[in-house]
């Protein structure tokens, strides 16, 4: 995929996060909110927690993580997915934020998304392994897997939420398993894409994550676009 190109998926994106900008914004901090909110619950326990032993504390740490990311941050990011997919064909997406918990289709989409769930965890278990060893005898191996991990969420496992958002009745093997195919061949094409938006990076980084607010909504419009354009050309 040549430059021009990517630079035309850039501008749809931009395009499709006019029609809705305010309302991606509201939905995204929502969703921050929402996210943080069971985190804080969680420090607030420290005092409880930090008189357990180690081993108790680190799987209780672990096992809320996993709780919280797929029974409330999934679901909600696959609401705001379906929203910017919507966005395509309307600029009303009142409610998106929280059409995964229908109560028709939320467990459907928590199993869509379980294998997607599960290899995030897998870096807190490696982290919670290095905590409780006297010696650092993970040290490299975690930096490694650490790594690893966030290549194979970004690059592979990327398309995920929309194939979810799509259809809610997708098994989480075949919403694995086709988000890698659609990538296959394209990792320096979203490379390549992620780069066009070094410029609002750097404005995220500068504001001290302020612009997160409005340049992921925007960042996320331009990467449905792309996803679109992929699974379009693997349709054909």
């Amino acid at each position: 995929m040549d430059a021009g190109k990517l630079a035309q998926i850039k501008g749809e994106g931009e395009l499709r996060f006019a029609k809705a900008g305010l309302t991606l914004v509201g939905c995204y901090a929502v969703l921050l909110i929402l996210s943080m909110v069971p985190f804080g619950v969680f420090t607030g326990m420290g005092r409880i927690l930090i008189h357990m032993p180690p081993v108790v504390n680190g799987i209780f740490r672990i096992t809320f993580q996993c709780l919280i990311s797929m029974f409330l941050i999934g679901p909600l990011t696959v609401g705001m997915k379906k929203g910017m997919l919507n966005l395509k064909e309307s600029e009303d997406i009142t409610g998106c934020l929280f059409y995964a918990f229908d109560s028709t289709r939320y467990m459907k989409i928590v199993r869509g998304l379980v294998l997607y769930t599960l290899i995030g965890v897998v870096m807190s278990v490696l982290n919670f392994i290095d905590e409780i060893l006297p010696i650092k005898l993970f040290y490299v191996p975690v930096i490694f897997m650490s790594f690893a991990i966030a290549f194979i969420q970004v690059f592979m496992l990327c398309f995920v939420e929309y194939l979810v958002a799509e259809d809610h009745d997708i098994s989480p093997v075949d919403a694995c398993t086709n988000s890698i195919n659609l990538m296959n061949g394209h990792k320096k094409d979203l490379w390549n894409f992620i780069l066009l938006y070094l410029k609002e990076i750097l404005i995220c980084i500068v504001t001290c994550g302020l612009g997160l607010f409005y340049y992921v909504p925007k960042y996320q419009c331009g990467f449905t676009c792309f996803y679109e354009h992929l699974k379009e050309n693997s349709d054909t």
